[in-house]
């Protein structure tokens, strides 16, 4: 089983966001997933079996203000994991993608009370 769970989220309006940092999110975010997803296809072939869950947010399908490098990231996420989940080869069994909402932690601005 893989579970991609990685990353990290970056909160910057876009005219203040660098290259560096927009490469950087989606590195980690986008081809760390693809990186990982094509490590363990082929033990999966090979057993003709195996789960991957793709661990994403929200944010891959509603891009939340002040956070575009990592929306673009988990946009990346959804499209590389539908394409993956709908290819005829069986050798992965079960494969899910997980949209979570945006956890305090990473919100911009002060924690709630």
């Amino acid at each position: 089983m893989l579970v991609n769970n990685a990353g990290y989220g970056y909160v910057c309006p876009v005219e203040d966001t660098s290259l560096a940092d927009f490469r950087a999110q989606i590195e980690t975010n986008l081809f760390g997933v693809i990186i990982m997803t094509k490590a363990v296809l082929p033990y999966f072939r090979e057993r003709r079996a195996g789960h991957i869950i793709q661990v994403t947010s929200i944010a891959g399908r509603i891009g939340p203000a002040g956070r575009a490098p990592y929306a673009a990231a988990k946009f990346g996420v959804e499209g590389f994991s539908e394409s993956l989940f709908k290819k005829s080869d069986r050798s992965v069994s079960k494969s899910r993608s997980l949209n979570l909402a945006a956890f305090a932690q990473i919100l911009p601005g002060p924690p709630p009370n």
